[in-house]
């Protein structure tokens, strides 16, 4: 008796032909993800341009293990240099505060 005769021959090469199919495209996913991988790592950006500031800045990341807050200190009355807030923003003035904290979700009052 022929393969080609036999049914269960043709339904045990497709499922190896899929299965086949199956391996290659993850095998290839693989592939392009690892190439792509390395050539980020290998890309690099000239370091020839200017730094905005010499001096560190401090970025305080809070939490309360539901919202995560960013507190940025305030020196001397002055926020960090390209935050558009104004003094006449803060009830109590830019002269009274340590800290601007900016954060984000809801917020319940109890």
């Amino acid at each position: 008796m022929a393969d080609h005769d036999n049914p269960k021959a043709g339904v045990v090469r497709r499922t190896i032909k899929t299965l086949l199919y199956a391996v290659v495209a993850v095998l290839g996913v693989l592939a392009a993800y690892l190439t792509a991988a390395v050539a980020g790592t290998l890309w690099t950006v000239s370091g020839h341009g200017e730094a905005l500031s010499e001096q560190p800045r401090v970025v305080y990341v809070l939490s309360n293990g539901f919202h995560s807050d960013i507190a940025l200190p305030v020196e001397n009355g002055r926020l960090p240099a390209g935050l558009p807030v104004r003094d006449k923003d803060f009830p109590n003035g830019l002269d009274q505060a340590r800290y601007l904290i900016i954060g984000w979700g809801s917020q319940s009052r109890i």
